[in-house]
């Protein structure tokens, strides 16, 4: 599976410049011919507050257009990031995935929303995953702050998922942590995790980028350093097969032990 993570520098509150610019990007990643194109967190917004709700897709109408035309036009899969979603009177932070017919496979909202920031007096929570194939190979979305919750990601290895894209917008102060987390995941879940994270001014500072693919065995297969709006990379499932094989880190999970713990 090759894969092209796109990493723009967006404008905050600019939906307009933004979906230029992620067009325009998708087009030149399509040239290097990767099976899936994956985007950055609130791509449309770049910025989740009071002010962002005005510039909201309403019901993902302009992404899906967008992500529709170009996923069939390229003949690839789009993993559409996310976007700040206003649907059924409720504002939404959501991946819309398009197969490489431009049909619409199926939408994530994201479940767990950072009250830090206030996300969660804005955004309502999605409550599903999302499973899916891509030529044969199961994968799932996860978006920014879902990865700070082990059981979330763990649900979806248990449930098959070999590759894991997790859209994201981390601040540059928190690289560290977004790093680590990333490869956490890979190593504990023996899946291949898609970090894709945006550049570019925030209300606050800056977005980090570090956008990466790290296999389960945790090794990077595009380095956090390596820069560029377009990253590009092929992952083989069988790579790891005999470590995986061996190594069955989650049989091994004592579930009698802590299954009741979250009750």
């Amino acid at each position: 599976m090759k894969i092209s993570l796109i990493e723009p520098e967006l404008l905050r509150l600019n939906a307009t410049y933004n979906f230029n610019l992620t067009e325009d990007l998708i087009k030149k990643a399509g040239k290097e011919n990767p099976d899936v194109i994956v985007l950055p967190e609130i791509f449309n917004t770049a910025e989740i507050d009071s002010q962002a709700i005005k510039y909201a897709d309403n019901n993902g109408k302009n992404t899906k257009q967008l992500l529709s035309k170009l996923s069939k036009e390229l003949n690839i899969y789009i993993i559409g990031g996310s976007v700040l979603d206003k649907r059924d009177g409720s504002i939404y932070n959501t991946s819309y995935v398009f197969d490489k017919l431009g049909k619409l496979i199926g939408h994530y909202d994201k479940t767990h929303l950072y009250s830090s920031s206030g996300e969660k007096e804005i955004v309502k929570a999605g409550n599903d995953r999302l499973i899916f194939d891509v030529d044969g190979i199961k994968c799932g979305v996860v978006i920014c702050y879902d990865i700070e919750f082990a059981s979330w990601v763990t649900s979806y290895a248990l449930d098959g998922v070999e590759v894991l894209f997790n859209p994201a917008a981390w601040h540059e102060d928190w690289m560290i942590n977004y790093d680590s987390l990333v490869r956490a995941r890979a190593i504990e879940n023996q899946i291949f995790v898609v970090g894709v994270n945006s550049i570019g001014r925030a209300s606050e500072g800056y977005f980090g980028g570090h956008s990466q693919i790290v296999d389960p065995m945790g090794r990077y297969i595009i380095e956090t350093s390596s820069e560029g709006p377009i990253k590009t990379a092929s992952i083989d499932i069988n790579d790891t097969k005999d470590y995986k094989e061996t190594f069955r880190i989650l049989n091994d999970r004592r579930e009698d032990l802590y299954r009741n713990l979250y009750n």
